[in-house]
């Protein structure tokens, strides 16, 4: 929220705001001053009147996520400025938090969220010589996001931010120079931006007590001859593309993992061509009159699921579920043991990677002392 006067000035462009840089054969020159002129400094308002969004309700009002700032900009230069931004977005503004093992030392934890407007506005902010600006806001709000897997452990951290900023100088005092970059058809984002670089401050994260363990429930349906449609994403050698196979390669499993306890947002771990497993899903069985035995290892590395890997968060609020599907060959497993035929038994246990969450679920609070396992309940399977 800016605390100076500012005007929104439409203007009906042709391209979309996350294009813009794009739809230029060439870059505008830089129209603004150099980044010494242009000086930023934040501090946290404990007093803020901002409003507390969704995420940040009851206790979670106390994280440091939640906490308000006021940046303030000020235009050290002797020409006035004007900068400007999508009217329905905040101003490109990353807070980061030191960070020794982070690229460059410092690790973001707040940004700005990008809607493409419609219509689409432009703020146009005038600052003059040695003028300043102020604009609060909290870490996260509806039109900011935060590190969503990382949660902020008790204790000190230091903080900064960094402004990116789109705009011109005055040529002429009083002469909007902004409007004429902005007219359809112009590419204002292709310009070389500003970049103001605050002071760090120092902040404490309080404690978190969560209300209560983690409590899931992990119910698992098999499915003979299941994996043959040509919709599904599995590849198992040797089922038959028309289904109708009882052999254990060929018997897709669909999982129900339901949250019995407050929020929480759960990592699973992708690959292409694959099911996202949110676990580590170990598969045993038995046969009448033995013990559990893990199903073994797949050494052939020809498995469903071949491709680049990449990590998902599910937001998984009180009472929600996360479904999916898998074969044994899909989590690494070799189904030779089942291949005689009998009656046979499975169990899955399954480690789920969550944090406690804000009640929506955006954020983590904190992680888990510990992950307890859990166990689906017992499948009976005959091969014939």
């Amino acid at each position: 929220m800016y605390t100076s006067g500012v005007s929104q000035v439409a203007a009906a462009l042709l391209f979309s705001w996350p294009f813009l840089a794009f739809v230029s054969a060439g870059p505008f020159p830089r129209v603004l001053p150099p980044d010494s002129d242009l000086h930023l400094t934040i501090r946290e308002d404990p007093s803020s009147k901002l409003p507390l969004g969704p995420s940040c309700t009851g206790d979670t009002a106390r994280s440091l996520f939640c906490r308000a700032f006021v940046l303030t900009l000020e235009n050290a230069s002797p020409r006035a400025i004007r900068v400007s931004h999508p009217a329905c977005n905040e101003p490109t503004i990353v807070v980061e938090r030191k960070n020794p093992l982070a690229s460059g030392g410092w690790w973001p934890i707040s940004q700005n969220r990008f809607e493409q407007c419609k219509p689409l506005e432009w703020t146009n902010l005038r600052i003059a010589p040695g003028g300043r600006t102020e604009y609060a806001t909290r870490l996260i709000s509806e039109r900011r996001s935060v590190d969503p897997l990382t949660p902020l452990a008790p204790g000190s951290y230091v903080l900064r931010a960094t402004w990116e900023l789109f705009g011109c100088t005055e040529a002429t005092e009083g002469v909007d120079c902004l409007s004429p970059l902005e007219a359809a058809g112009a590419c204002f984002e292709c310009q070389e931006p500003g970049y103001a670089v605050s002071n760090e401050i120092a902040v404490e994260s309080p404690p978190y007590q969560p209300p209560g363990p983690m409590k899931f429930t992990f119910d698992v349906t098999p499915t003979a001859g299941a994996v043959l449609n040509g919709a599904s994403s599995f590849t198992t050698p040797g089922c038959p593309a028309a289904g109708g196979s009882s052999s254990a390669d060929c018997i897709l499993f669909h999982f129900v993992l339901r949250n019995k306890g407050a929020a929480v947002r759960v990592t699973s771990s992708c690959s292409s061509g694959a099911p996202c497993s949110f676990a580590g899903i170990l598969p045993e069985y038995r046969s009448t009159g033995t013990e559990w035995k893990p199903v073994p290892v797949l050494h052939d590395q020809r498995r469903s699921g071949s491709g680049a890997a990449f990590m998902a968060v599910t937001p998984l609020l009180p009472g929600a579920v996360i479904e999916g599907d898998f074969t044994l060959r899909s989590l690494g497993r070799d189904a030779t043991p089942l291949h005689l035929p009998g009656d046979y038994e499975v169990r899955f246990t399954c480690w789920p990677s969550a944090c406690f969450a804000s009640p929506d679920a955006s954020f983590c609070l904190a992680n888990p002392d510990k992950a307890d396992p859990i166990s689906s309940p017992e499948i009976p399977l005959r091969i014939p």
